[in-house]
């Protein structure tokens, strides 16, 4: 299952864009991007490895949304 979660945020004044997206089995990793006025500005990922559970559907989902949060709160401390 390939997931993409998208969330858009305005911070002071600009709009800013976070997606998650799991990249597949092909390349075992979670991939976070911020688009500020549509231009990508920083890339998180987040290796298979590094996830502290079996790799299944629920648990490649669970870790795609705590890294969405985390970078949605990295962008707002950030701003």
């Amino acid at each position: 299952m390939k997931i993409s979660i998208n969330t858009d945020l305005k911070i002071r004044g600009e709009s800013i864009h976070v997606q998650t997206e799991d990249w597949g089995t092909a390349h075992q990793k979670l991939v976070a991007r911020v688009y500020r006025e549509g231009q990508m500005v920083k890339s998180f990922e987040l290796p298979y490895q590094k996830l502290q559970a079996p790799i299944n559907d629920k648990t490649i989902k669970s870790y795609a949304e705590q890294l969405h949060q985390k970078v949605i709160d990295w962008v707002s401390d950030a701003g």
